[in-house]
């Protein structure tokens, strides 16, 4: 009875120890695209079925609500994790869970880290270890065929072996010694070492292992609390700028702290703190935001700064995150990365931000919105092609827009390009502008926040241009205001901003001047270290923009 998953080793992120500011590997984020994919391959299962016993609880249906004592502990260890059933990894994770305490009754809430359950599994307390006798049954659900389907908890034997795949595991239910043991190690509960080779999972009736379960878990009491805004705190609205969008976050200062809520839009309401010292805001690393519970699962958020290794892989964790401050502009702006990271020791984050800018929004702004970004281009066979693209939800100065007010329209060779509503859902058959979160049936045009995904059914041209729109109401009038487009020339890989032209290349015309912007389309005029886009102007009026590093 065993299940075979492929595993490329380079998926598994383990967290190096050793406290703050030592280096930590990059795990992925939430985000599905930030993993390296694997495809599962089912090579052999068995028929054998589950073998009622008092542990089973035939008939009774899991355990929903447990008596005793409550006590909240912080679970850290290793999972696996399915997704859509056909993709595995091997992960880190770290987050809450309540266990209850009644006499030698143990209950464990929540006991799979990346599948809630909404039950308990039940263990028993002996002097200075709790045994966990399996199997257990802890979770059921209807199918589509009205048949009610039972999940179990079980103990999994691993082995590990080397295939033309690379590096893969199989799991057998264990047919004996069917328990897991945690021992009280210095005030914590710790699983018995295991590495993958042994962890509680979810099984089918069965007996197959069905992509979830959990190793190495650590059960320590958890005490943080998330920073509370002082009674009486007057707060403005200020913009987060980052990675091409923005979003609306609330600042207020007292004294010498500042508080800034909305950084983490998963938990919109939690706050960070940080201590003005003259043209510095320096933030502690590793302030506990809150939770958030999604359907994946449930995860703690931190505060972390992390400075990029050379090879732009990994981070090292900062104990503090040092904002440069202008009081007077009312502005703070961070040359490093920051995230809201599930983990305090390594990097896995629910939300990340490079180079964010944090800065005052006036009443009133000129409504412009930003440049759009090309990040990918590629044709296929010569008949469609796949775009990928920034449309910033910001005007140039990097003020923030109703995105409900935001399209996007594309132009080929300078000709407004119709997107036909059979190749592109919901869109009118004569419709030139794309709403700014609109998502096509059949995903021809989709994406999260500022980044989208294009497939573009159009060929014979030579310049691709995508503009910004925004559309309001001012003084009762409906205005349209446009972005400067950005042009892509597919012969030459040039990008220009401005006019729509079938640029050849640059010629030797003398560079008259340069002005250099960030990621977001704003303009710097003392680039410090890090990523720019240099736009040049010659003497001849061509404008060209490049991405540089400046070190």
């Amino acid at each position: 009875m065993r299940k075979f998953y492929p595993l490329i080793l380079g998926a598994i992120f383990t967290g190096l120890c050793g406290g703050v500011a030592t280096a930590a590997v990059a795990e992925p984020s939430l985000n599905v695209a930030n993993l390296e994919k694997v495809e599962l391959t089912k090579i052999h299962q068995s028929s054998k079925k589950l073998t009622n016993s008092k542990n089973t609880r035939a008939g009774e249906g899991p355990i929903t609500t447990a008596p005793g004592e409550k006590t909240t502990f912080e679970a850290n260890g290793k999972a696996w994790i399915n997704y859509w059933g056909m993709l595995l990894y091997q992960i880190n994770f770290t987050n809450l869970t309540d266990i209850y305490f009644d006499g030698e009754d143990v209950y464990v809430y929540n006991p799979v880290s990346q599948f809630p359950t909404s039950s308990y599994m039940k263990g028993t307390l002996k002097d200075d270890e709790i045994v966990f006798t399996f199997p257990q049954l802890i979770y059921q659900e209807e199918g589509s065929d009205g048949v009610v389907n039972d999940y179990y908890l079980s103990r999994l034997n691993g082995t590990e072996e080397e295939t033309a795949w690379g590096s893969t595991w199989s799991y057998e239910v264990a047919e004996t010694d069917n328990e897991i043991v945690f021992h009280l190690e210095d005030g914590k509960w710790v699983m018995e070492p295991s590495d993958y080779k042994v962890i509680f999972g979810l099984v089918d009736e069965e007996m197959e292992w069905v992509g979830y379960g959990d190793c190495d878990i650590v059960y320590q009491e958890f005490t943080a609390t998330p920073i509370e805004a002082p009674a009486g705190l007057e707060t403005e609205e200020w913009v987060l700028v980052a990675n091409g969008g923005g979003q609306a976050v609330n600042v207020g200062f007292i004294g010498d702290e500042v508080y800034i809520q909305g950084v983490s839009a998963y938990i919109p309401d939690a706050w960070i703190k940080g201590t003005v010292n003259n043209d510095k805001i320096i933030f502690e690393g590793g302030q506990y935001m809150g939770s958030y519970n999604s359907p994946g699962g449930f995860y703690l958020a931190y505060l972390i700064g992390g400075e990029v290794y050379p090879d732009g892989t990994n981070y090292t964790i900062l104990p503090e995150i040092e904002f440069s401050y202008d009081a007077e502009a009312k502005s703070m702006s961070y040359k490093y990365t920051l995230f809201v990271n599930s983990n305090t020791e390594y990097i896995r984050y629910l939300e990340i931000y490079d180079n964010p800018l944090i800065h005052f929004q006036p009443a009133t702004f000129d409504l412009t919105p930003a440049p759009a970004e090309l990040t990918y281009y590629q044709e296929y066979n010569g008949s469609y092609m796949g775009v990928q693209f920034i449309i910033p939800n910001l005007t140039a100065e990097g003020y923030l827009l109703d995105t409900e007010n935001l399209y996007w329209r594309l132009l080929v060779d300078g000709e407004v390009y119709e997107f036909d509503e059979e190749l592109y859902g919901e869109l009118d058959n004569n419709q030139t502008e794309v709403p700014y979160d609109y998502y096509s049936p059949e995903f021809d045009i989709y994406g999260s926040g500022p980044e989208k995904t294009l497939i573009l059914y159009a060929e014979g041209f030579d310049v691709l241009s995508i503009q910004t729109i925004y559309k309001t109401e001012v003084d009762g009038v409906e205005q349209s205001f446009y972005g400067v487009p950005m042009n892509y020339n597919i012969l030459t890989g040039d990008i220009t901003y401005g006019g729509n032209v079938k640029l050849e290349g640059i010629n030797n015309a003398d560079i008259m001047k340069e002005e250099y912007y960030n990621l977001n389309g704003i303009k710097v005029n003392n680039p410090e270290t890090g990523l720019y886009i240099k736009r040049s102007t010659y003497s001849d009026g061509t404008v060209k923009s490049v991405k540089v590093m400046n070190r």
